[in-house]
């Protein structure tokens, strides 16, 4: 690229790195960040050569983009150019941290800690090696239940693997939540420092 010349590579780069910095993590749990942003991107990057395109939700946060592009032929049947806007991780990648934040009434604390209780067991038969329970002493009534699975792959396997009673355990916990969204999840994977 010179400084009066772009070239078709260089533009497709830019949008690539673009693309890239939008963090469109997807675990599986309608948990993450969603692809929003990143269809308003590609929408705003047709719109620029002419396409209209629609952006539409097929759940809060999980954003696809359509465009139409007219064939010259119409007895030719249609070609379908399909992508992915979100990023999913490998299955074999891991360990994997999962972290659940909730905000509790301080008066209400010892029970919701009894209550909780109640997850360990669910959550090593379904595959955590490690679980706690964590408070934080600078925020009154913010805990963190925390637990560890061996990789991506397994902690899919734990949403598939939940009962009825399992869900009802749950809901009986989030009942303390008393921040206005549900609680917070967060995924994090072990870097792979060999790779880095």
């Amino acid at each position: 690229m010179t400084a009066n010349h772009v070239t078709a590579q260089d533009e497709v780069v830019d949008i690539c790195r673009d693309l890239i910095r939008i963090d469109t993590s997807n675990p599986g749990d309608h948990s993450g960040p969603g692809e929003r942003l990143a269809a308003e991107y590609v929408a705003g990057q047709l719109a620029e050569v002419g396409l209209e395109a629609a952006v539409l939700e097929s759940h809060p946060k999980r954003t696809s983009v359509v465009a139409r592009i007219e064939g010259q032929d119409r007895t030719r049947p249609a070609l379908l150019v399909h992508g992915h806007l979100d990023v999913v991780p490998a299955p074999d990648e891991g360990p994997v941290r999962v972290e659940v934040e909730y905000r509790v009434d301080p008066l209400q604390t010892d029970a919701f800690v009894q209550a909780i209780r109640d997850l360990e067991p669910i959550r090593r038969r379904d595959g955590a090696v490690t679980w706690a329970v964590y408070q934080d002493p600078g925020r009154n009534g913010r805990y963190v239940e925390s637990f560890i699975v061996e990789s991506w792959l397994e902690h899919l396997r734990q949403h598939e693997r939940a009962t009825v009673g399992d869900r009802t355990v749950q809901e009986r916990i989030r009942r303390f939540h008393i921040a206005g969204a549900p609680p917070s999840v967060t995924h994090l994977i072990a870097a792979n420092f060999r790779t880095l």
